[in-house]
C-alpha cells in the first residue's frame, strides 16, 4: 500500500511541477501585455504552496519507509547487531 501512496505522491509532486510552469507562463503573459497580474500571481503563490506540502508529505513517507525498514532488520541502513 505504501508503494502507491509513494506512487500517487510523485504524480502530485509531477504535475505541481507543470502546474507553476503554466502559471508562470501565465504570469508573465500578464506582465507582457501590460495588465495586472494580482489574481495570477496569488494563484501562482498558491501553487507553490501545495507544491511544497505535497513534497513535504512525499518526503515524510520516504523517512518513515526508511525508518521502518531500519527497524525491521532490512535495508542498508540496518544494524546487523539487531538482526
Amino acid at each position: 500500500m505504501t508503494e502507491t501512496v509513494l506512487a500517487m505522491l510523485e504524480q502530485h509532486v509531477l504535475l505541481g511541477e507543470r502546474h507553476l510552469a503554466r502559471q508562470r507562463e501565465i504570469v508573465a503573459y500578464i506582465h507582457q501585455k501590460g495588465f495586472r497580474a494580482d489574481l495570477a500571481e496569488e494563484l501562482l503563490e498558491l501553487f507553490e504552496q501545495m507544491q511544497l506540502l505535497h513534497i513535504a508529505h512525499r518526503n515524510r513517507l520516504l523517512n518513515s519507509n526508511r525508518d521502518t525498514t531500519r527497524f525491521r532488520g532490512g535495508g542498508h541502513g540496518a544494524d546487523p547487531g539487531l538482526s
